[in-house]
């Protein structure tokens, strides 16, 4: 089994790097509120077949004043 892992950066700061996918930890976003927050998550690692990949995933949320989160 190969290792796949991602990395989190939120607004260009990185916030947890290299963690293993398998690894059945959440990462739950730091909420401040009234802030907007870009949240972009890296994926790496090999397919079943051994093939490296790369993946890029980008959400942008809000969180008003009361805390509550618009996505």
């Amino acid at each position: 089994m190969s290792k796949t892992t991602y990395t989190v950066h939120i607004n260009d700061r990185e916030v947890s790097a290299d963690q293993p996918v398998n690894s059945a930890k959440l990462f739950s976003p730091p909420s401040q509120p009234n802030t907007s927050q870009t949240i972009t998550v890296d994926v790496g690692g090999k397919t079943m077949a051994g093939e490296p990949f790369e993946r890029t995933i980008i959400t942008h949320q809000y969180i008003d004043k009361n805390g509550k989160v618009f996505e």
